[in-house]
């Protein structure tokens, strides 16, 4: 029963981290809207194998670069993370000028967790 219990608070503890993780990764003017679990069956498990993150900025305080867009930059300082891969994709990135840049990011976990 400590086993089950200890795994519980474990899970907790790692999924705090990890939201605290995103956030510390956004850039100005950047913010979510929904942080949602994606499951999939892997070896006969339920897995939480990604994150599903749909978050939006204004255009301008979203600052492109030359090279890449302030969400490809997010989604890079992403990878970077010690609970992320360099699997972690944007689904989908705004096209066109608009005021407001909104977009989708897979975010994929070096470590799964149960789905329990």
């Amino acid at each position: 029963k400590a086993d089950r219990i200890r795994d519980v608070v474990e899970l907790r503890t790692m999924w705090i981290e990890m939201i605290e993780d995103i956030y510390s990764r956004m850039p100005d003017g950047m913010w979510l809207s929904s942080f949602s679990p994606v499951v999939q069956s892997v070896a006969g498990s339920n897995l939480v194998t990604h994150i599903e993150i749909i978050g939006s900025g204004f255009a301008d305080r979203l600052v492109d670069k030359p090279e890449k867009s302030a969400i490809e930059e997010f989604r890079d300082n992403l990878r970077n993370s010690p609970y992320f891969t360099a699997k972690t994709e944007i689904k989908r990135i705004p096209v066109g000028e608009t005021y407001l840049k909104q977009f989708e990011i897979w975010v994929a976990l070096k470590r799964p967790l149960s789905a329990r």
